[in-house]
This record gives C-alpha cells, sequence and structure tokens, in this order.
C-alpha cells in the first residue's frame, strides 16, 4: 500500500528505465483519475523522461493483436501536451515516423505476404513503432472473454524488456475469475517492478 500514489507515479514518470507499475483498487477509488493527473502534473513540471504515451482500457479488447494495434492507435507526442487520442494525434504520430508508411507499403507489395495476411500487415507493422514510451494498460479485469490476463502480462514483459517501455497497469483484481485471479498473482512478481493497492481514505 502507498500512502501517496501520486508521488510514486511521479517517481516512476521521473525515470527513463524501462520498468512495469501495477495499481490495484476496488472501482471508484479514483485509480485512472489519479494516475492521468499524475501524468499531467509531471508533463506540466517537465519531469516526465519519456516524449510518448499510448492509454488503452482493455474493456472488449479480445485479443493481443486488438490490444497491440489499440496501443498503436492511441500514441500522442507528448511535446504537444497531455490529450485524448483521435485521429490528429494519430496522424501527427505516423507523420512523425514516416518509415511507418514505407514498411507497409513495402510488406503490402510482396504478394506471398499480402495473400497471408492481408490487412493484418498493417498492424504487424504498426507495433513495430511502439518502444521507448510510456503505456497505461486499464480494465484488466473488464477484458474480452478471448484474451487470457497471462497473455496481456507476457505482452507487458515484452514491452519492458524488448521495447524500453514503461508500462502501467491499472486494474480492479478482486473482480478477476478465480482462474484468471491465479494467473496474475502466479506472474504478477515476475512481470511488475513495484505494485500498490490504492485505498484512498
Amino acid at each position: 500500500r502507498a500512502a501517496n500514489p501520486r508521488l510514486k507515479a511521479y517517481v516512476f514518470l521521473n525515470r527513463a528505465d524501462p520498468e512495469v507499475l501495477c495499481v490495484r483498487g476496488k472501482w471508484g477509488v479514483g485509480k485512472t483519475y489519479t494516475w492521468s493527473k499524475a501524468l499531467e502534473a509531471a508533463h506540466a513540471l517537465k519531469k516526465v523522461k519519456l516524449a510518448r504515451y499510448s492509454y488503452v482500457s482493455l474493456f472488449g479488447v479480445n485479443s493481443l493483436d486488438e490490444l497491440k494495434l489499440a496501443i498503436f492507435e492511441n500514441v500522442i507526442t507528448l511535446s504537444n501536451g497531455v490529450r485524448k487520442a483521435d485521429l490528429d494525434t494519430l496522424d501527427a504520430y505516423v507523420s512523425s515516423i514516416g518509415s511507418w508508411r514505407k514498411l507497409a507499403r513495402i510488406a503490402q507489395s510482396i504478394p506471398l505476404v499480402r495473400n497471408l495476411v492481408g490487412s493484418e500487415v498493417g498492424g504487424v507493422v504498426s507495433f513495430l513503432t511502439i518502444r521507448d514510451q510510456i503505456i497505461c494498460i486499464d480494465d484488466l479485469e473488464r477484458r474480452g472473454q478471448k484474451l487470457e490476463v497471462s497473455d496481456v502480462l507476457g505482452l507487458i514483459s515484452y514491452l519492458r524488456e524488448q521495447r524500453n517501455c514503461k508500462v502501467v497497469l491499472l486494474l480492479n483484481d478482486e473482480q478477476l475469475a478465480v482462474e484468471a485471479r491465479q494467473a496474475f498473482d502466479r506472474n504478477l512478481e515476475k512481470v511488475a517492478d513495484a505494485a500498490l493497492v490504492f485505498e484512498p481514505s
């Protein structure tokens, strides 16, 4: 438990090192709100060490491919301020990585690749651009039925270890089904560098 979770978030944001922070708490206690305000405050003080950020809710997300695409679609460049992702933020991000369009064109131009995976090429290529950024994954307990907790935690571990990302995981672990809760408890220690329970007075 942490007396001041916002302070923990400041410390987390003020380091460029890849790491995972897990924040657990009941519905309605303000986990997402507190995280968002901490990010805004740290950004205003120029204490955020990474330049890009994605916020993704797992509500209804049914596969890792959907999650990967959502991370890409929700990238914002923090130099433009902390704001909600939309078509403008996506266009600005894609424009800043001109190689993305080139890779997508090359992949689509190869008949074998195009015939095998079709439109999935864009999803694969888009996820290749995700690195050296902050990612907030919210609502693990509300994920779609086809998305396994262990798969989400595995992706989070990959993002930290292979893509140098800082990942925040927000959830109400008490609402996980028995098997999902067991998978979460079994794997969390391997994945999270720091974990806290958010219980404001």
